[in-house]
């Protein structure tokens, strides 16, 4: 796979193994096999975050974007546009070309980082993997599990700490206290 450049390798002393990471390259044929959206949509959600710099859907400060005009939809009911506004990204979050970060009640905002060009891949020609898209979606179930019901395993540990990231299965309790510098 190293020399396919799908993945870069790190090592020690020229013998040992102690990392790998995907490329970019990489990156974007797992994307591809398993069924999702690679870098043309998520640089055409960063035209739609640059588009909504000025609107309602900015925060005051920071440069950041609620999910909700993203999606063109508001809280309270279905969450599947917001998880496909997060899977969207996906790459470009990954790359940290875009940045996000979540409230206390699941609400996410998004921005774009001050990052260089992206990535010059294009998706190989390869066929999806419905086998493989069935892992990734329950694996993402299985996280979500354990992060909601894991519990510390002492008195000095806090638990697992959320990624922003939009969690399908959340609720609609949107009248938590927040950081009123972001918009609702």
């Amino acid at each position: 796979m190293a020399h396919a450049g799908l993945v870069k390798l790190a090592r020690r002393r020229e013998t040992r193994l102690v990392g790998a990471q995907l490329t970019s390259k990489g990156e974007t044929t797992a994307r591809v096999f398993c069924g999702m959206s690679g870098w043309p949509a998520s640089l055409a959600s960063e035209d739609e975050l640059r588009r909504l710099a000025g609107s309602q859907f900015a925060a005051r400060e920071g440069r950041w974007i609620s999910e909700r005009g993203l999606a063109g939809i508001d809280y309270g009911g279905d969450t599947s546009e917001f998880v496909l506004v997060e899977s969207l990204l996906l790459p470009s979050l990954v790359s940290g070309r875009a940045e996000s970060l979540a409230d206390s009640a699941g609400r996410v905002w998004y921005r774009l980082a001050d990052a260089g060009p992206p990535p010059d891949e294009s998706a190989p020609d390869v066929e999806p993997c419905d086998d493989l898209r069935t892992f990734y979606d329950a694996e993402i179930r299985r996280y979500l599990h354990e992060f909601t019901t894991t519990k510390p395993r002492n008195t000095f540990e806090i638990g697992p700490i959320p990624m922003p990231a939009c969690v399908q299965t959340r609720g609609a309790n949107n009248d938590v206290e927040h950081d009123h510098s972001l918009p609702d």
